[in-house]
């Protein structure tokens, strides 16, 4: 019996040292999760199932090997697809390709060790190839979100950016309070004569190809505008809102041409795109968009019965008088806006036509969203100080590559391309189950999912009982060597001494064969 009972001690000993030397040769593995043997004592057994008051034991059994699933350290790699997870939960990741043959194609596994890349297809996999999962996106008003709903192999996007539009500008500015009206005359405005304005900025806008040019904008300070039956039109005609104290007339040019991409004149003025409105305080509190020609216009008829427009007719003056002339009439619409917006339209910069068949004219008009590209005044101020731009930001921009990719801790994946958009991918979720130690551990520090640990549950990271993925770090193996190594003595030890019981056992069975 003490024969039998010493062997099974010799091999839960081996075992006990088999699990050691396991956690030892994975110190280093990457988020491995070191295992314990648990043992178990084994009794003779009567015929009723029963052990008895003088029953003896009959050895030790192995249980069960169990994973410790404890949180391990994490070390920073600097590669921002290297993720580790801050907390409970897993990676998930499904078998795709030929690499894993271990996996059926197309099955889920589980795996805290998070070094990933992009492949040629732009999935982000493993060593082993296998995607990993995540939420996908979706698509709401021009808009990209994280679908929750629609779990999939996420993927990058390696494509080219595609180029938008400019449909919306803003200036941030400051125009000097102090500043007086221009030394040249108001007709004569010159945009090569800098005593035609006080202050001057600009913006990058882009066609649909992407084709960029520079918007730059002139300020004068003007007079108030007003208008009479019998007075000549300014050159912008506009209601001052109620509280105006001072008005700037505004300038813009594409490329140095008219916005229509004519060249600019040489002599006389040029007409004002609009004009911007002030109140005591440095505020601005409207603008005045339209343009009538003052040379030849005659004593001007104002129709103000809709709210906020000003429609002017001006009667054409003959060049000689004494020619007998067809009466001829210029009607022009003059809008007012409690808004701190000017609309620019019909701007059609001068750019050499990328196809050489001719389909796309040169002079394709960057029209933006709203037959115009609206520019937003609602950060400039007129304050005591020194003209300045503060902001300048606009929606439109040129194609680009994919230069980078950035995880965040909620698991948002976005692309960083080469002229400065982003774009979402895609949402990294971790998997968790009721119970991590029923999982089955096929190997490559990975589980799969089994009817012992329940049913996978997916969410955010930070959320529910799942923790944070921590982008440029990996999470290494919980093993602590220290420990390892002290049971390591624990398990020689015991094995020496079960091997003393069956030399033991040995002396006293030779001492009863030498019996006479």
């Amino acid at each position: 019996m003490s024969f039998r009972t010493a062997l099974t001690g010799l091999n839960a000993a081996s075992a006990d040292l088999g699990v050691i030397s396991n956690n030892i040769a994975n110190n280093n593995t990457t988020a491995f999760k070191m295992s314990r043997a648990e043992f178990g004592d084994i009794y003779s057994l009567s015929d009723l199932g029963t052990s008895t008051r003088r029953s003896i034991g009959t050895g030790v059994k192995l249980n069960a090997v169990t994973q410790i699933f404890k949180q391990g350290n994490l070390e920073t790699t600097g590669n921002p697809l290297d993720l580790a997870i801050d907390g409970e939960g897993f990676f998930e990741v499904k078998q795709v390709a030929s690499g894993a043959v271990k996996n059926a194609e197309g099955q889920l596994i589980y795996s805290r060790a998070g070094g990933f890349t992009i492949d040629n297809q732009g999935f982000i996999v493993n060593s082993r190839s296998e995607r990993l999962q995540g939420f996908g996106t979706k698509e709401i008003n021009g808009e990209i979100s994280i679908d929750i709903g629609k779990p999939s192999d996420l993927q990058t996007d390696l494509s080219q950016n595609t180029p938008k539009e400019t449909t919306i500008g803003s200036f941030g500015l400051n125009l000097n309070a102090s500043l007086s009206l221009p030394e040249v005359p108001i007709d004569e405005f010159n945009v090569n004569d800098i005593r035609s304005y006080g202050f001057v900025s600009a913006m990058p806008i882009y066609d649909s190809l992407g084709s960029s040019y520079s918007a730059t904008v002139y300020f004068a300070k003007a007079t108030l505008p007003s208008i009479s039956d019998s007075t000549v039109a300014p050159p912008v005609v506009g209601v001052a809102p109620e509280g105006t104290t001072s008005a700037w007339y505004t300038y813009f040019t594409v490329d140095g041409k008219n916005l229509d991409g004519t060249d600019l004149p040489t002599s006389g003025a040029m007409v004002p795109s609009a004009m911007l409105f002030f109140d005591t305080t440095g505020n601005m509190i409207g603008t005045a968009q339209g343009s009538i020609p003052a040379a030849s216009a005659g004593p001007a008829v104002i129709d103000d019965t809709v709210a906020g427009q000003r429609t002017v007719t001006v009667q054409t003056i003959p060049a000689d008088p004494s020619v007998p002339t067809p009466a001829t009439f210029s009607t022009t619409t003059f809008t007012n806006s409690n808004s701190t917006s000017v609309v620019l339209r019909n701007i059609r910069p001068t750019k050499p036509d990328p196809d050489p068949s001719g389909l796309r004219a040169a002079n394709d008009p960057i029209n933006g969203a709203n037959g115009g590209v609206i520019i937003k005044f609602d950060q400039t101020t007129q304050f005591g100080g020194s003209s300045s731009t503060n902001t300048v930001t606009q929606d439109g921009f040129s194609t680009g590559r994919l230069v980078g990719v950035d995880i965040g801790e909620d698991g948002t994946i976005s692309g960083r391309y080469s002229n400065g958009q982003a774009k979402i991918f895609g949402q990294v979720f971790l998997s968790n189950f009721l119970s991590t130690s029923g999982l089955s551990p096929i190997g490559d520090t990975s589980w799969a999912q089994t009817s012992a640990s329940g049913s996978v549950v997916r969410n955010p990271p930070g959320t529910s009982n799942v923790g944070l993925v921590r982008a440029g770090a990996l999470e290494l193996s919980n093993v602590e060597l220290s420990e390892q190594l002290v049971k390591m003595i624990s398990a020689q030890r015991n094995f020496q001494a079960n091997a003393q019981v069956v030399s033991t056992s040995d002396q006293m069975t030779q001492t009863l064969l030498n019996m006479r």
